[in-house]
């Protein structure tokens, strides 16, 4: 902005402190933020929302200077919730610009470490249950990604609505620089078994990062990360073992769930799970499991599985590749509701083969 506009924008903002009215948002038409298209529908933004959604590092600069973003233990309860309510959902607002502006990441960065100096937690969670290291993920911006990443946010949901950074990053196009990302994501512990939701005309399912990956596998790179989630301890998404894992991992989010109920202080409240047949689940659709077996949907696009399990088995991953075999016989490959008859004979022929 020109010297004569940030000069009356410090005015501006100078009277809104005074007011107590900094954080109140407005409905806000997305092209404010600079996008061509897909976001037409008005959303509600603060003046920091608007500043971070325009990438302007001086504007965010002018604004956080005036110290109401700085809490102190004497501030109020729900003045602390107001003001990590509008850090967070600026950054958020940011971090879906820059799916329109791809050269964005470099400003995105430097509001991040402005709004850090204030006490922006990188890790808090919004409605729609995203951290800002998952919808970085959800929005291609990789430097960002890698950024969080090297701050400490963590790689796992933190709530029970399932927005994994992982599945985020691999519900689109996966190109050499995603599976890059993909595979720091999981060298900085990222759990390679984490379910997530993924929708698919009007419908919601729960997939794991291995049922994403086997469904495109174009490149020899998609086909070492299908590998690399395997060798970090992917399981078959449809064996009794993943099942009886993640039915322990799904109590656990319960008794966590439980103890942070009503915290004081959290950037919002903790959601509740969407569960099949529940009001919630009728109101953004019932989510279900996604039983695609990952061979059969390879198999589909006429990879040839021999080599394949033999590469898995010699890098000692002989009970995943039974697995896996195993689940390549179900009867119906979920998503695509086909039945494949086919797959059982080869299954049944790569097992002879393999424990050959």
């Amino acid at each position: 902005p020109p010297p004569e506009g940030l000069s009356l924008l410090r005015r501006i903002v100078e009277e809104a402190r005074a007011r107590k009215c900094l954080h109140w948002g407005g409905n806000v038409n997305h092209r404010v933020f600079g996008s061509e298209g897909g976001f037409d529908d008005p959303c509600k933004s603060s003046a920091l929302g608007i500043a971070c959604g325009c990438l302007h590092p001086q504007v965010v600069e002018d604004l956080v200077s005036t110290g109401v973003f700085i809490l102190s233990p004497l501030s109020h309860p729900s003045e602390a919730r107001e003001v990590r309510s509008d850090i967070s959902h600026s950054i958020h607002a940011m971090l879906k610009s820059l799916w329109e502006h791809r050269r964005g990441e470099a400003l995105c960065k430097k509001i991040l470490k402005k709004l850090e100096g204030v006490g922006a937690d990188l890790r808090a969670v919004i409605e729609d249950g995203h951290t800002a290291l998952s919808k970085a993920c959800l929005y291609r911006a990789a430097d960002v990604a890698l950024f969080l990443q090297k701050k400490g946010t963590s790689h796992f949901r933190h709530t029970l609505r399932p927005k994994v950074p992982l599945i985020e990053f691999l519900t689109r196009l996966v190109i050499e620089m995603h599976i890059s990302l993909a595979r720091s994501l999981l060298n900085a512990s990222a759990d390679p078994n984490e379910e997530g939701v993924v929708s698919e005309y009007n419908r919601f399912f729960r997939v794991t990062p291995l049922q994403l990956v086997s469904e495109d596998v174009h490149s020899p790179s998609s086909l070492a990360l299908f590998t690399a989630l395997i060798e970090k301890g992917a399981r078959c998404p449809l064996s009794a073992r993943h099942c009886a894992a993640t039915t322990a991992a799904a109590a656990a989010a319960l008794l966590t769930h439980a103890a942070a109920e009503g915290s004081v202080g959290s950037a919002v409240a903790v959601q509740r799970p969407v569960v099949e047949g529940s009001a919630a689940a009728a109101a953004v659709g019932a989510v279900t499991f996604c039983d695609v077996s990952p061979l059969a949907a390879m198999s589909r696009q006429r990879i040839q599985m021999f080599p394949f399990v033999c590469s898995l088995s010699e890098r000692g991953q002989i009970q995943t590749c039974l697995e896996l075999l195993v689940g390549m016989t179900t009867p119906k490959c979920g998503r695509f509701n086909r039945r494949y008859s086919a797959w059982t004979d080869e299954a049944q022929s790569l097992a002879t083969r393999l424990l050959g």
